[in-house]
C-alpha cells in the first residue's frame, strides 16, 4: 500500500528550512517581531516564494545583501546599514553567514538525540518549564536560560515549549492566551 500523503513541494521544503532559520534564529536574538509563530511561518512563506519564483541567475546578487536585509528587518529602528559600525556590521555578516550554512545543509544543527519539548509552566507570579521544573521567562521559546533568584544563563534543560498550562486556578485560559498567543493550551 503506496503513502496517501504527497511529498512536500520544493517551496514547502525551503518554507520549512527558512522558518526552522528564523526560529533558530529567534531563539538566540530574541526579537519581538519574531515572538508569533504566525509571524515566523508568513516570513518563511514570503521568502521561499520569492526565491522560488526567480530564476537562479537572479539569486545571486553582485553585492551581498543579507547582512543589510538583516539588520533592516530585525532592527527597524535601528540605523542604516551604511552608517553601522564595523562591529555591527561583523554582527550582520556573520548572522547572514550563519543563515546560509543553516539553508545550505537543510536547516539549523539539531542537538543530539530528539530534541526535547516541554509545556511552559505558568503560576501567578512566575512560569516554569514542564521538563525539569527550573523557572524560565515566560516568553522564552525554549528552556536556554534559568530565570529568577538566582539566575543561570545557559543553564536550562533546552526543552521548546510546545504548550502553555496553568499551575494555580487564579489563571485563566485568557491570562494564558494573553500571555503567549503562539502556544496551544495543554489540558491539565
Amino acid at each position: 500500500m503506496t503513502d496517501p500523503t504527497p511529498a512536500p513541494s520544493a517551496e514547502q521544503q525551503l518554507t520549512s528550512t527558512i522558518y526552522d532559520s528564523i526560529t533558530e534564529f529567534q531563539l538566540t536574538a530574541q526579537y519581538a517581531s519574531l515572538q508569533h509563530a504566525q509571524m515566523r511561518q508568513y516570513l518563511a512563506e514570503h521568502l521561499a516564494a520569492a526565491l522560488v519564483s526567480q530564476p537562479p541567475a537572479e539569486l545571486a546578487p553582485a553585492a551581498d545583501t543579507m547582512p543589510a536585509w538583516l539588520a533592516q528587518r530585525f532592527d527597524p529602528r535601528g540605523p542604516e546599514w551604511d552608517a553601522l559600525t564595523d562591529d555591527d556590521r561583523t554582527y550582520w555578516e556573520h548572522h547572514a553567514a550563519a543563515v546560509r550554512r543553516a539553508v545550505a545543509r537543510g536547516g539549523f544543527k539539531a542537538a543530539e538525540g530528539a530534541q526535547q519539548t516541554a509545556t511552559l509552566l505558568v503560576d501567578r507570579t512566575s512560569s516554569s518549564c514542564g521538563a525539569c521544573g527550573q523557572p524560565t521567562l515566560p516568553r522564552a521559546l525554549a528552556h536556554v536560560d534559568v530565570s529568577g533568584y538566582a539566575p543561570k544563563r545557559g543553564g536550562g534543560c533546552g526543552a521548546t515549549f510546545t504548550a502553555i498550562r496553568s499551575v494555580n486556578r487564579g489563571v485563566v485560559e485568557d491570562d494564558l492566551r494573553s500571555l503567549r498567543p503562539d502556544l496551544p493550551i495543554a489540558s491539565s
